[in-house]
């Protein structure tokens, strides 16, 4: 039996904010076994790939909805305040 592996990879291009763009690559090896069809597998990488790409993007312009706000340092003061000039 001869199994035969192929590199599937995409580009997905997304936009950050006006003028700031970013690009996403990904690739995957597949091994594709001599009953299986060549076109097929790779028409469902692709597929799987670009969903892939489209939740990354969407982390990458909208956030991690499980990133949490930075807390502030233990010894911050809990207020700003100012100090008078004294002139």
């Amino acid at each position: 039996m001869k199994i035969k592996e192929i590199h599937v990879g995409i580009t997905y291009p997304y936009q950050l904010a006006p003028y700031m763009y970013g690009r996403i690559e990904l690739a995957e090896l597949i091994a594709i076994e001599p009953h299986d069809i060549e076109e097929e597998v790779k028409q469902k990488t692709i597929e799987k790939l670009k969903a892939q790409c489209k939740e990354e993007a969407l982390k990458m312009v909208i956030g991690d909805e499980e990133q949490k706000e930075p807390e502030p340092p233990q010894n911050a003061p809990s207020s700003t305040t100012r100090r008078k000039r004294r002139f």
